[in-house]
């Protein structure tokens, strides 16, 4: 996968579902060494783990199914190279994140200068730097 996930437009929701589970996740191992001998206690850990190992939440911005019919702003789209492990993740789970992609990153980077490149002609171009005359009626 070229991209890491925090360079994903995270959807409010998706960002409050990851607060909510670290702040779980974290008052749940807060008092661990006074209780950690406890059965109850080691209980609570071992059904949270199993809990955390068979659910996995969208935090996608972009919830469209198809990708040809979505109408989300550009921005919050997920790249239909991810689409497919993103799917995965959400069902069958044999697809792993692996190094990055070489190509893609590439790809990206060439993209990205292509951009600022355009950019940088638009504001040094003669017509931005053009003043206009004002108009005088004869």
């Amino acid at each position: 996968m070229a991209k890491a996930l925090d360079t994903y437009n995270i959807s409010s929701e998706g960002y409050g579902k990851l607060k909510l589970y670290h702040d779980k996740h974290h008052s749940l191992l807060r008092p661990y060494k006074g209780r950690q001998h406890n059965a109850k206690y080691k209980g609570k850990i071992e059904d949270f783990r199993a809990h955390s190992l068979s659910q996995l939440f969208d935090i996608a911005a972009c919830k469209c199914l198809d990708t040809a019919k979505c109408i989300c702003k550009k921005e919050r789209r997920v790249p239909a190279a991810e689409r497919n492990f993103l799917e995965d993740q959400s069902h069958g789970r044999t697809m792993m994140i692996g190094g990055v992609d070489v190509k893609m990153k590439q790809r990206l980077q060439q993209r990205n200068m292509c951009k600022n490149m355009e950019l940088k002609r638009e504001s040094n171009s003669w017509h931005s730097n053009r003043q206009q005359k004002p108009r005088v009626p004869v």
